[in-house]
This record gives C-alpha cells, structure tokens and sequence, in this order.
C-alpha cells in the first residue's frame, strides 16, 4: 500500500513539473508498482503456516508447499529487485529534475549576459552621440565667437576708416 501512495506522490509532483518526462516512464513504474502490489496481495492471502498445518492433514497438498513457497521466494525476490529498480528511477527522476533548474538558470544567467551586453553597446552609443552633440555645440560656439570677432574686427576697420577720412577733412 505504502508503495501505492509513493507512486501517487510521484504521479502528483510530476504534473507539476515543467519539463518532459516520456510516458515509458510511467509506463514502466506502473508495470512495477503493479507487480509489487500484486506480490503483497499474495503474501497477504497466503498464509504459509496455515496452509502447512492444512498439508499436514492432508498428505496431497504437502508436495505444493514447497513449490508455493518458492514461487513467493521468487516473488519477493522479484520485488526487492523492481524496488530498487524503483529507487533507480526515482534518482534519474530528480537528476532530471535538477538538470532542467539548471538549465532554467543558465538560460536566465546567458539573457541577462546578452541584456547587460546590449545596455553597454547601448552606454557606448549614447557616450559617442553625447560626445559628437558636444563636439558640433563647441563648433557653433567657436563659429559664433568667429562671426563676433569677424563683426568686431568690421567694426574696428569701419571705425578706422571714419576716423582716416575725419582725419583727411
């Protein structure tokens, strides 16, 4: 029974699981859960010690018992086997498992990379278009400052050019 819950449990944590777990899978532990609890069921029904008291009444069932203890033996013996075969699968299950978290967190640590990538190239753009809008802001200031020095300089000669004529007259 206790074998019957675990495999419930197992069915129940599986669903929510969000990766690919193939149907042989379960194909395999429902072959093996079934023997196991086809095996309990007859260790339950068949009581060996009564079914020797009964052979001891009765000298025609009395070769059986062997056999029918044997075929148990084989039967217990073929559940300890799917058992651990049980566990080994259980193992693989939450090697899967871990597998996949990882990869989860590879693929989010890798978009992070490219998206801390992208914000740099992004830096650098802005760093370059900052630095050619101060580069053409310095030349419009320098044209300007030429432009008043121009005036400045028409200014002085128009100023000397008055002052030669006032000078001639």
């Amino acid at each position: 029974m206790e074998l019957a819950q675990a495999y419930a449990d197992l069915q129940r944590r599986d669903m929510g699981a969000k990766f690919y777990v193939p149907p042989s899978y379960y194909e395999g532990i429902e072959e093996i859960f079934g023997v196991v609890e086809t095996t309990a069921k007859i260790e339950e029904l068949v009581d060996v010690d009564r079914v020797k008291a009964l052979s001891d009444q009765d000298p025609t069932y009395s070769s059986k018992i062997p056999y029918i203890e044997g075929q148990l033996n084989n039967l217990s013996s073929d559940t300890s086997k799917l058992k651990e075969i049980l566990r080994e699968e259980e193992g693989l299950h939450k090697m899967r498992k871990n597998l996949t978290i990882q990869q989860r967190s590879l693929i989010e640590a890798e978009s992070k990379l490219k998206f801390s990538l992208y914000s740099k190239k992004r830096e650098v753009e802005q760093v370059k278009e900052d630095m050619i809008k101060a580069g053409f802001s310095k030349l419009r200031y320098l044209e300007k400052e030429r432009d008043s020095l121009k005036n400045l300089i028409s200014f002085v000669i128009s100023f000397n050019n008055v002052y030669i004529l006032f000078c001639f007259i």
